[in-house]
């Protein structure tokens, strides 16, 4: 196995959590629609990655000196590795569902939202039952979030007038 080979599968084997004492916070990757796909904690929703992006977050997170000096054709590489071992979500997926860890889908959810600070059930607030906001969770797949934040004290006067 040549240098680049060994490197590339290091960063394979990063980005699936398969190397014991690495930093690196799993963050599942799915393949949707051609594209891998990551959990982004910040944005609270799955984000599709180029080849460097992706390869560049990895080894960011994970502290790796020296792997992120390679030409595109080594991220392609990478990208192929990737797309053959990570799990696939089927084209008929209907965003947004609870996943399961193996790729299977658990529940759809069309009526939950996610916001930059969780998740809001909307079916559960408008039935009034049981909690209606839980923190991010990667099971949660959605490629778009809103840009704020849930706040349960929050006050709209301009709502409550017409109500």
């Amino acid at each position: 196995m040549s240098a680049a080979e060994e490197r590339r599968e290091r960063i394979v084997a990063l980005a699936l959590g398969q190397i014991e004492g690495c930093r690196r916070v799993r963050r599942p990757l799915y393949l949707f629609n051609g594209q891998i796909h990551q959990f982004d904690p910040v944005k609270n929703r799955y984000v599709a990655y180029s080849a460097g992006e992706l390869a560049s977050n990895i080894c960011a997170e994970a502290e790796v000196d020296g792997l992120l000096r390679e030409d595109a054709r080594f991220y392609d590489a990478v990208i192929r590795e990737l797309k053959l071992r990570v799990a696939r979500l089927p084209q008929f997926t209907d965003a947004p569902q609870f996943l399961v860890w193996n790729g299977q889908f658990l529940r759809r959810a069309p009526y939950h939202i996610a916001l930059t600070n969780g998740i809001f059930l909307a079916d559960r607030f408008v039935q009034g039952r049981g909690r209606y906001f839980v923190r991010p969770n990667h099971r949660f797949f959605t490629r778009v979030a809103r840009s704020f934040a849930y706040d349960p004290d929050a006050k709209c006067p301009l709502w409550e007038a017409m109500l």
